[in-house]
């Protein structure tokens, strides 16, 4: 996640700021918007430096401390994922390639991830269980990006 950055407004002003078509419904920016940015800034010629010391304390609502919100944090994932792929796949020949592909591979990709988590949670393992659950709806959230027309 882009949470810890810090830009000349100048320069991210010059730049076209973050491509929030990228990001999921909301108004919180995706990893894909900041990445995204991140790479126009060194095309551009200017350097991003990683600080790992650096403090950040990240509050948020205690809505968010459940399943559903969880949930729906991957399907919007997926939507940026998918969001991003189409922007940086080239051509409309790459770009339909992706999303025949991913179309075709992605109830699979479901399924294989709603299988791991039907039998991983009875098993007593709710951490994997949950990230599979996790796994599944962020492909669900690409392909039904991949659906969408291109805009």
């Amino acid at each position: 996640m882009e949470c810890n950055n810090a830009y000349h407004r100048e320069i991210a002003i010059a730049q076209g700021m973050f491509d929030v078509r990228l990001g999921p419904v909301g108004n919180a920016l995706s990893y894909y918007e900041g990445a995204d940015f991140n790479l126009r800034l060194q095309d551009a010629g200017y350097e991003i430096w990683w600080v790992p010391g650096a403090g950040i304390q990240h509050t948020f609502h205690a809505n968010r401390m459940n399943l559903r919100w969880y949930l729906r944090s991957a399907f919007a994932t997926g939507v940026s994922a998918a969001r991003k792929r189409l922007k940086f796949a080239g051509g409309p020949r790459q770009r339909a390639i992706l999303r025949i592909g991913r179309l075709v591979a992605t109830p699979f990709h479901c399924l294989i991830n709603l299988a791991i988590f039907l039998v991983l949670y009875p098993a007593g393992k709710p951490a994997p269980a949950v990230g599979a659950l996790r796994r599944a709806m962020r492909a669900a959230g690409f392909g039904w990006q991949l659906l969408k027309p291109v805009s």
